[in-house]
């Protein structure tokens, strides 16, 4: 494998995101448009793009806020950099001025969880970590990228088993913007695995109307891997079909 051509001491940068008591590196990724997008750094706020066809990594700019263990996620094709360990900062990237801009912060602050984007508009933060507090979180909050001044609201859920979704580590799919897939991860309450798939289905109104429920479905695999834990939050994949 040829190396990588390092533009701006991304190697020393990723090595100083490492914490000891968590055994990982404190920083998060996204693939977009055939690009790796990384933020890392010793507090978490050094912006890097990946480019494959050159084989290049570059330092592009800083974040304004530490987001160790928060999400980068992409919707309408810009690029959102959510919450943390400590904190509750939203930044959104300005790809012409090469800057992040403050948004509205969320409820909460959130590591270890899952976002998800909806009908190319919503942004929905789900589950987690709250450092402060050392809880772990079972609320979902959403926010409509279109119209800043509402904010972040957390969602209401029919949780109609009374299923504990005090959950981290997993992955979160949109499904034809009619279900979000729950996949993975750790319940910190019950303090074991997450074996199942769980959907929440969200109404045509999902303000109003939403479930969320445990499928019967597990991974083949699970058994034998035991568990998946994702550090990321964030992922979605397409066949040759446009299948997710």
């Amino acid at each position: 494998a040829l190396p990588i051509f390092d533009l701006g001491h991304f190697n020393k940068n990723f090595l100083d995101s490492f914490r000891s008591d968590e055994s990982q590196y404190n920083s998060i990724f996204l693939m977009h448009k055939m690009f790796l997008y990384i933020i890392t750094g010793k507090n978490s706020d050094i912006f890097y793009i990946y480019n494959p066809q050159i084989n290049a990594i570059n330092k592009i700019s800083k974040l304004k806020n530490n987001h160790a263990n928060g999400v980068l996620i992409s919707c309408q094709d810009k690029l959102f950099c959510l919450s943390g360990k400590y904190n509750k900062k939203v930044e959104m990237y300005n790809e012409t001025k090469k800057e992040w801009i403050e948004l509205k912060e969320m409820n909460i602050e959130r590591s270890f969880y899952s976002a998800c984007a909806i009908k190319n508009k919503y942004l929905f933060c789900m589950y987690g970590y709250n450092t402060p507090t050392n809880k772990y979180l079972d609320s979902i909050e959403y926010y409509d990228i279109n119209d800043d001044n509402k904010g972040w609201n957390y969602l209401k859920v029919n949780n109609i088993n009374s299923l504990k979704m005090n959950i981290c580590g997993f992955m979160s799919i949109n499904y034809k913007d009619e279900k979000i897939i729950i996949f993975g991860g750790i319940n910190g309450v019950e303090e074991n695995s997450v074996t199942k798939f769980y959907q929440i289905i969200l109404g045509n109104d999902f303000e109003k109307y939403t479930i969320i429920e445990e499928t019967q479905k597990k991974p083949k695999d699970i058994i034998t891997n035991k568990y998946y834990y994702f550090v990321n939050g964030f992922g979605q994949f397409e066949d040759t079909n446009k299948n997710i």
